[in-house]
């Protein structure tokens, strides 16, 4: 009977207590992550623990947790409930969550309410030791929360040692990052060679070091590589190295983990991470995470300012609209204590941009980036219109902004009453570009008036005086003349250099006063000459070629002005590679237009690069022609060849270069020949020269002096045979080392003709009375041969035959130019027929007419 009495008390209590209002209660940390009580609870990783606290006298709930090896810790808090709250402490005590040594690594905040509950996430790299994770919030709050753990192999700020032998050639360590950041590897090893290599998880190499240490004296060399977080693994290795090499090592890693809002993956335009105006992003850019890619949306025409800090030795910004058109791009060069700065302030119609944000050349590190809506456009300077304003002793400085759309020419015409006014213009980083003084009175006024050549973008121009005696006004009128330009600005360092062809490229460009340089990257595939036509309307600019390496190629100033433009032409002979093109101001200063054309002419040549030491030198052949090409970069060729017996040859060079020298030595390095010699492209230069040489080998070096440069052809060969010169003609040398000249000579069973110079000739020749035909190879024809669409007759002798031909029993008739006849002809007053074989017709009809036995019409 007491126990039924006993449980209908409780039910009568429980029943009461369900219409009393329960307050909720908040369990709070003390000091530096200690609670005066907690709940502990088992933690398995990599599973949902889905609970709840009690209605009554609850405790928070502590999941405890004993790491070994250091690794990657992450947690993610799911709830419904408000005010729940999550903390990650580390642990100065086992099992004393009440330690006021305890320390407090991370905590975040839910706040969710019933049916959308809020989830918040974190990713952390852990060392040893002891941890707990607390969870709080009000009574019968519910929760979700799953953690995980990955450890390492390898402790960060702790020296690891190993012993690489034959039995064990690779050593491999396992680390697991929690959030980006830069990892930095110290490897020490006394074998030679030792590999140190990093890759990811997907196998692909990241980071590598090669040692050479000897036993006692270990090689020791670091690397820092910046990567997102994930699992790596490090190898110490000499494993494929056949000498099998052994000894010991020493290996550190220290990481520094990097803060990020950037949600990955971005990397595409459908990935890409919407932004919130007014906020900043601070971003990472790593081996694996080339490129990040955010959107934001306007409803109307805004202006929007962008503002990109880049710690990173070069990163690429880049604007484009939804049609993936770049709207504006530029590059920033920075360090981890100098950020490079770019600035964008533009006006951008309704639609949805993109922002990309990518490494160049493989740099990597931090940025910051923050897009804002400034709203419209009503108070920028509008041009052709008058603009009045004061400066007053409160106010002594009045700035306009005004937006120049397309690149051209702007004109400030400023009329002040104001004593000592200052006139300034700046770029959008405030930059000053042009600045000067105007002494106006209220009586006196002065007309400054202003023209200066100006890039699209923002600037200010600001009006103000040092001191105001007494409040002034002035006037502001603001116009622009556009010019044509298709220069893609910014273009002033070699990582934002703009891309041309060789050859068919137009380019109509503005030295701005902020645009001191403008940069154009152009590849070529082969050698050739890259011609450039220049034209300028800059009082003076430099115009300045540089290879890869940046060393000048080609230095040129060019002066001329607004209203008497200059033109020059540029050839330069180039070896396939990248170059780039600098049209820069010089020290005076100077702006305006100018524009240029590109040309390219590839070079035909068999030189085999590099041969530019007698240890590199072409092996050549006798009697081969070489055509070779002198150039900005390759200012020297070196041939070899071998005899096995004394022998007399004679060395052919026609050169186009208007000054190089030839020379060829021994193997023993004594010179046997030195000869220069001039050409030029209308006129090129020939040399021949025939020296005895004994049996051995000879270097021959073909080198550039001062300047110049061109193609040459080179020829050595035994005196006697075919010789093709430079312009692809022939020439023939006879047995005594003699070129035929002005004459026929009998060669391997065909006759040839060779002119006054020992050209060999081709096509009519008249000698005396006689024509002749030579074919396309030279050879002189007999016999029947066709010319253009024309048939002629030539004897065995190579003469043409005119007049009637007889072969067999058939009849041709040839007409005093040689050509064959065909359809009626009238000879001597007599009318015949030649078919368009020109066989003669006879005993027949054509075309209603009677052909006797000899082929004449009869008019009978």
């Amino acid at each position: 009977m007491k126990k039924i009495r006993s449980i209908a008390l409780i039910l009568v209590f429980c029943l009461l207590c369900s219409f009393i209002p329960v307050k909720e209660v908040q369990a709070s940390p003390i000091s530096n992550g200690s609670y005066t009580s907690v709940t502990f609870k088992p933690i398995t990783f990599g599973t949902d623990i889905n609970t709840s606290f009690g209605l009554f006298f609850y405790k928070p709930h502590a999941y405890t947790f004993n790491v070994t090896k250091p690794g990657a810790f992450s947690v993610k808090l799911d709830s419904e409930s408000k005010n729940v709250k999550g903390e990650l402490i580390k642990i100065a005590t086992p099992g004393e969550i009440n330690d006021p040594n305890n320390k407090s690594l991370k905590e975040i905040d839910i706040n969710g309410v019933s049916g959308n509950p809020d989830s918040q996430t974190f990713d952390m790299n852990l060392d040893e030791g002891n941890y707990a994770f607390v969870v709080s919030g009000p009574s019968s709050s519910r929760y979700t929360l799953r953690a995980d753990f990955s450890s390492s192999d390898l402790p960060f700020g702790q020296e690891v040692s190993g012993n690489i032998s034959s039995s064990n050639p690779q050593d491999n360590y396992t680390i697991n990052l929690a959030t980006p950041g830069s990892l930095t590897v110290t490897v020490g090893a006394e074998m030679n060679p030792t590999i140190a290599e990093l890759k990811d998880s997907n196998n692909k190499v990241v980071n590598l070091l090669l040692l050479t240490g000897a036993t006692g004296n270990p090689s020791t060399k670091t690397f820092t590589s910046n990567l997102d977080k994930g699992t790596y693994s490090l190898s110490i290795s000499t494993k494929g190295v056949l000498s099998n090499p052994s000894g010991n090592y020493t290996v550190k890693a220290d990481f520094t983990s990097v803060e990020t809002n950037v949600e990955e993956p971005n990397n595409n335009i459908d990935e890409a991470q919407e932004l919130d105006f007014g906020d900043t992003i601070h971003g990472f850019l790593t081996s694996e995470n080339s490129v990040d890619v955010f959107k934001f949306t306007l409803n109307s025409e805004r202006k929007i300012s962008l503002d990109f800090k880049a710690y990173i030795k070069s990163a690429g910004i880049a604007l484009k609209d939804e049609d993936q058109k770049i709207v504006w791009a530029s590059m920033a060069q920075g360090d981890e204590d100098n950020p490079g700065v770019k600035t964008l302030e533009k006006k951008l119609s309704p639609g949805t941009y993109y922002v990309f944000v990518d490494k160049q050349l493989n740099f990597t590190g931090k940025y910051d980036l923050e897009v804002s809506n400034e709203g419209s456009w009503d108070e920028v300077l509008p041009f052709n219109t008058t603009v009045n304003g004061e400066l007053t002793l409160q106010n002594n400085e009045n700035t306009y902004k005004t937006y120049v759309e397309k690149p051209g020419r702007v004109y400030f015409n400023v009329k002040t009453y104001i004593p000592g006014t200052i006139i300034e213009i700046k770029d959008v980083n405030r930059k000053s570009i042009y600045k000067t003084i105007a002494n106006g009175a209220e009586t006196n006024p002065v007309l400054k008036d202003i023209d200066i050549d100006l890039n699209s973008g923002l600037y200010y121009l600001c009006i103000s005086t040092p001191a105001i005696i007494k409040p002034g006004r002035y006037s502001i009128e603001a116009s622009v003349s556009t010019v044509k330009n298709n220069e893609d600005e910014p273009n002033d360092t070699i990582y934002e250099a703009q891309k041309i062809l060789p050859n068919g490229t137009s380019i109509n460009g503005l030295l701005a006063a902020n645009d001191d340089t403008d940069i154009y990257k152009v590849t070529v595939s082969e050698k050739g000459r890259l011609s450039l036509d220049f034209k300028s309307y800059i009082d003076s600019v430099i115009i300045e070629l540089k290879d890869m390496n940046q060393t000048s190629l080609v230095k040129k100033s060019l002066a001329a002005n607004y209203n008497e433009p200059k033109e020059e032409t540029y050839d330069v002979d180039l070896d396939p590679g990248t170059y780039y093109l600098y049209v820069r101001k010089d020290i005076l200063k100077h702006t305006g237009e100018y524009s240029f054309k590109t040309r390219f002419s590839s070079n035909d040549t068999n030189v085999i690069e590099p041969n530019d030491t007698m240890a590199n030198a072409q092996p050549i052949s006798l009697n081969n022609k070489i055509n070779g090409y002198i150039s900005e970069t390759n200012k020297i060729d070196v041939f070899k060849f071998t005899l096995s017996e004394p022998c007399r040859l004679k060395i052919n060079l026609i050169s186009n270069i208007k000054s190089a020298n030839m020379e060829i030595k021994d193997a023993n390095q004594n010179i046997v020949l030195n000869s220069s010699f001039q050409g030029n492209d209308s006129e090129p230069g020939l040399k021949n020269i025939e020296k005895k040489f004994n049996a051995g080998t000879y270097y021959v070096t073909i080198t550039k002096q001062y300047i110049y440069t061109g193609k040459y052809s080179l020829t050595i060969g035994s005196p006697y045979g075919w010789i093709q010169n430079v312009d692809s003609t022939y020439s023939y040398v006879d047995s005594n080392g003699d070129y035929v000249k002005f004459c026929w000579n009998f060669i391997d069973g065909t006759w040839y003709h060779f002119d006054r110079y020992g050209i060999m000739q081709t096509g009519w020749l008249q000698t005396a009375d006689t024509w002749y035909y030579l074919s396309n190879s030279g050879g002189m024809v007999t016999n029947w041969y066709k010319v253009g669409d024309t048939w002629y007759f030539f004897t065995g002798n190579g003469a043409m035959q005119t007049g009637w031909l007889q072969q067999g029993d058939t009849w041709y008739f040839l007409n005093s130019s040689g050509a064959m006849a065909t359809g009626w002809q009238q000879v001597n007053g007599t009318w015949y027929y030649f078919y368009s074989s020109g066989a003669m017709a006879c005993n027949t009809t054509v075309d209603g007419y009677y052909l006797d036995g000899s082929g004449a019409w009869r008019n009978n």
